[in-house]
């Protein structure tokens, strides 16, 4: 087939313009083809660890519902190794804390929310993390403070309830007044 002039120069420069370009056209076609296959099989590696990762949390609420503190630590600690980039993870160590803290764990409950701020990037579950931290803390701090006070109740009490003070008065009686011991404790009543 013969082409006339005008097409055969438009030939040439189609190949002169591939000569020069057609290299890096070909390089960013494969580059972006890469990204997007790359993206997907991400997104598909995503969808699998948090399937996985959700049948592991499943494990973890029916230990908490049965407050098996051995079983929620050992899911979690799973969790928290192989799963760490989800949020189940992070789920699962709040749940951890809080059943470490009605079983009054507060060891394991602190690890737990430390384990939360530290590795975690979702700023909303960071924010609950340190909110638990700071209440287990007051807490702590709340029941150290009570103990030494009520303590220190007892002693005074047992202190009075020794040096308890007779008194005698009169109560009337039908014709003729009698003599009855009364105890009387020296502080005022409570």
């Amino acid at each position: 087939m013969a082409y006339d002039l005008q097409e055969q120069e438009q030939i040439d420069s189609m190949k002169a313009f591939w000569q020069q370009w057609g290299k890096l056209i070909s390089g960013a076609v494969v580059a972006i083809s890469v990204a997007y296959l790359g993206y997907k099989a991400f997104g598909y590696y995503q969808n699998a660890q948090a399937s996985k990762a959700a049948v592991v949390f499943a494990d973890v609420e029916q230990a908490a519902q049965s407050q098996d503190l051995a079983k929620v630590k050992g899911a979690a600690g799973l969790l928290q190794s192989d799963y760490a980039g989800t949020a189940y993870a992070a789920d699962a160590a709040l749940l951890a804390a809080k059943v470490a803290f009605e079983k009054n764990d507060l060891a394991t409950a602190q690890a737990q929310l430390s384990w939360v701020v530290q590795n975690v990037k979702d700023e909303s579950m960071v924010a609950v993390a340190h909110l638990r931290l700071a209440t287990m803390s007051s807490t702590k701090s709340v029941m150290m403070q009570r103990l030494p006070n009520w303590a220190r109740r007892i002693q005074v009490h047992l202190m009075r309830c020794s040096s308890i003070k007779r008194v005698t008065c009169m109560q009337p009686r039908a014709t003729r007044p009698r003599r009855v011991m009364l105890i009387r404790p020296p502080w005022p009543n409570w």
